[in-house]
């Protein structure tokens, strides 16, 4: 059934939500999980086209943010660019059915939880494959991809204890033994080696963790959780290179040739049932992640980010990895790529913004130039107003003079000496007075020898003979 009330539905424009403009709520919480098939693909590619164009972008916000507030370099932050499909969320429940992860402004992105989840699978696998697989012997081999993650450790028991340190633990991870279902209590105890192995692993490493980090140890095991000294922040796609609108998503499908079969409707997976096909959304390839681990342990740092990135490349992020969805390369080279397209990105966004920012100043300027003429053609209207009504000549040149711009006055103050003397003698009045600021900034011109000078000189002469001294 929708995931909408009828009245919501009406709001948005009708059944299709047709005035529904973002793809994250599409996805989140109206998606439509009744569904199916040609409806269904129609749903989605409609919803790719709904990205929305927001200045400044949010994908470049984000990398700011980890840049300059958490103070990251690019040389902290692994950059992974999709070699196929990612298939993200697609055991999303009822309300969130869509089979796709987006932020609020509907971009892609893998949870905090889930890069730290793949990290520590690649971080387990390197433990098993010194432990179980290598019977002991640290693995040298440079094809080999634990290699990478084994070689700052001298011992098997060193790496576990800086996993733990790194990813944490619960209570679960110290247990031993199979559940009713067969399968192992602790994938530590899979890295280790299973039984004995483990049993004798678990007891020294708890100790180590005691002496080194002071952990309570009851029963042999740590008596509290611990969520780990490593941080891991959500993964999102980096602007440099993003592709345009509708073309980060693609739609895919998995087609079901035995429903009824499956359902228990047929004893038997005949070749005579119609294919069904559910379309499903993915993240296009092509696209560069970021992906940021800090903290403040060193050791633990440096281990969660050589684990993520030989996850992301030796094992994948997401669903349907064993079917070649969610692989990454996390090359130098792909590095380097990632790198300089974010830097060009960077001149890019500062020539935008210098150019906005011209553009702003410039309209300011008109702005206020268009305020200052509608002032003096105001300013004008009243002073001739007020000089129809003038009954003195004296007045009338004071009204004169005060309907005098800036620039006109101070173009009679240089050409002092060809006034009138009743001009003169209103522009005293005016400097004495209403004009007072203008003649403090001009007076200062008459530090240096030349047409100012002169003038200034001439006008106080002139306002010391009528006994009205300037300063």
């Amino acid at each position: 059934m929708p995931t909408c009330l009828a009245s919501t539905s009406e709001a948005l424009g009708g059944s299709s939500l047709p005035a529904l403009k973002s793809r994250s709520l599409r996805f989140a919480r109206f998606s439509e999980p009744q569904l199916k098939e040609e409806p269904r693909k129609k749903y989605f590619t409609e919803a790719f086209g709904l990205l929305p164009a927001t200045d400044p972008h949010p994908l470049d916000r984000w990398l700011a943010w980890l840049m300059n507030d958490l103070a990251l370099k690019l040389a902290d932050l692994l950059f992974g660019t999709l070699q196929s499909r990612l298939a993200l969320h697609l055991s999303g429940g009822t309300m969130e059915n869509a089979g796709i992860l987006v932020d609020r402004y509907g971009y892609p992105y893998i949870p905090g939880s889930g890069v730290k989840g793949i990290a520590r699978r690649a971080a387990l696998y390197a433990l098993r494959t010194w432990s179980v697989d290598g019977a002991g012997q640290k693995p040298t081999d440079l094809g080999e991809p634990a290699t990478t993650i084994c070689a700052p450790f001298d011992t098997a028991d060193a790496l576990a204890e800086v996993i733990l340190r790194t990813f944490g633990w619960t209570d679960g991870e110290w247990k031993d033994g199979r559940t009713s279902k067969s399968m192992l209590r602790s994938d530590l105890e899979w890295a280790l080696g299973e039984g004995e192995p483990w049993i004798e692993a678990r007891a020294r490493i708890a100790m180590r963790l005691a002496q080194h980090d002071g952990v309570r140890i009851e029963k042999g095991i740590p008596k509290e959780n611990f969520a780990g000294l490593a941080r891991f922040l959500e993964a999102k796609p980096i602007a440099a290179g993003y592709p345009e609108r509708g073309k980060d998503l693609e739609i895919d499908v998995v087609t079901c040739h035995h429903g009824d079969y499956y359902a228990g409707r047929l004893p038997l997976a005949l070749d005579t049932e119609d294919p069904v096909p559910v379309y499903f959304p993915t993240v296009a390839p092509g696209i560069t992640f970021v992906f940021a681990v800090t903290g403040t342990d060193a050791e633990s740092v440096t281990l969660a980010r050589a684990s993520l990135d030989i996850a992301l490349s030796t094992f994948g992020a997401g669903a349907k990895t064993a079917a070649g969805y969610g692989w990454f390369d996390t090359s130098d080279a792909a590095r380097s790529v990632a790198q300089q397209s974010i830097n060009e990105r960077r001149q890019e966004l500062i020539l935008q913004v210098a150019k906005r920012r011209k553009a702003a100043a410039l309209a300011a300027r008109e702005q206020a130039e268009i305020q200052r003429l509608a002032a003096e053609r105001e300013r004008r209207a009243v002073l001739k107003v007020a000089e129809a009504a003038a009954t003195t000549p004296q007045a009338k040149e004071d009204i004169r003079i005060a309907a005098l711009s800036d620039q006109q006055l101070e173009t009679k103050i240089q050409n002092w000496l060809k006034l009138e003397v009743t001009e003169k003698t209103a522009i005293l009045r005016a400097l004495l007075g209403p004009r007072s600021a203008l003649w403090a900034t001009i007076t200062p011109r008459g530090d240096k020898k030349g047409q100012w000078r002169n003038a200034i000189e001439a006008v106080r002469a002139e306002a010391k003979r009528n006994k009205q001294p300037l300063l």
